[in-house]
């Protein structure tokens, strides 16, 4: 399992305007049991049913649930006097046909929250059109929930700063876009295509070339979201090499 972590904020669609509005009080409001389960019937998100739960005990700590069909759904609604997230873990734990769950957990002083998910469960990006949904529910159209991943704008300055670049291995897993394309292109249909997990593109440079502008490139259109890892052959510039 992976965790990253993201900075948020709302925007005006109209004026597009940006707020730097603090979620988590329409979190606790939005996420008493009866509530989300409304919300979770009104939302079909790739054909899952989608609901967000608090995780007891833990301060803005939520559980970002898909469930398969109705019936995972009152499966799961069953027990709703006494629901605590670990019952539903444990339910999809014991039966996967039920659904997945991700994890998030919002900063107590800041806009920033921390997303983790396995193969499966909803992404960021999930929740994202998740909470545009909410919006569109509750006659908030004109707002978006706009989300900045923070990990990714460190990684591009970083490599911005490398004047030479080499060989440059860039691993990406379902959650990204670029898997996609590339499996897409490659392999179609095949009948065991989602037992890939993950593929991996090279750029190789001629022998001792800089392709830095071309790694650059690469890295700046590459999204966070199921990005697995970056690998590159390279160096700074030592002032007596300048």
């Amino acid at each position: 399992m992976k965790i990253y972590h993201y900075c948020y904020d709302i925007q005006d669609t109209n004026t597009l305007e940006v707020y730097p509005f603090d979620l988590k009080p329409f979190l606790k409001a939005l996420t008493n049991w009866d509530t989300s389960m409304k919300i979770a019937s009104n939302i079909v998100m790739t054909g899952d049913k989608i609901f967000l739960v608090p995780v007891d005990g833990i301060k803005n700590f939520y559980l970002f649930v898909s469930a398969k069909t109705n019936d995972a759904v009152q499966k799961i609604k069953k027990t709703a006097d006494n629901i605590h997230a670990s019952n539903i873990l444990k339910e999809l734990e014991e039966d996967t046909n039920i659904g997945f769950a991700s994890y998030i957990f919002f900063d107590p002083n800041r806009n920033i929250f921390s997303f983790a998910s396995r193969l499966g469960a909803p992404t960021a990006a999930g929740f994202k059109n998740y909470l545009h949904n909410v919006f569109s529910l509750l006659k908030l159209g004109g707002l978006e929930f706009k989300i900045e991943p923070i990990q990714e704008c460190l990684e591009k300055n970083e490599a911005s700063n490398l004047p030479v670049i080499g060989r440059t291995a860039i691993t990406v897993n379902k959650d990204n876009e670029l898997f996609k394309l590339i499996a897409d292109y490659l392999i179609g249909n095949s009948v065991d295509r989602d037992l890939i997990e993950g593929i991996q593109v090279t750029l190789k440079p001629e022998l001792k070339q800089n392709i830095r502008d071309s790694a650059k490139n690469a890295i700046n259109k590459l999204r966070i979201e199921g990005l697995e890892s970056i690998r590159m052959q390279a160096k700074k510039i030592a002032e007596d090499e300048k």
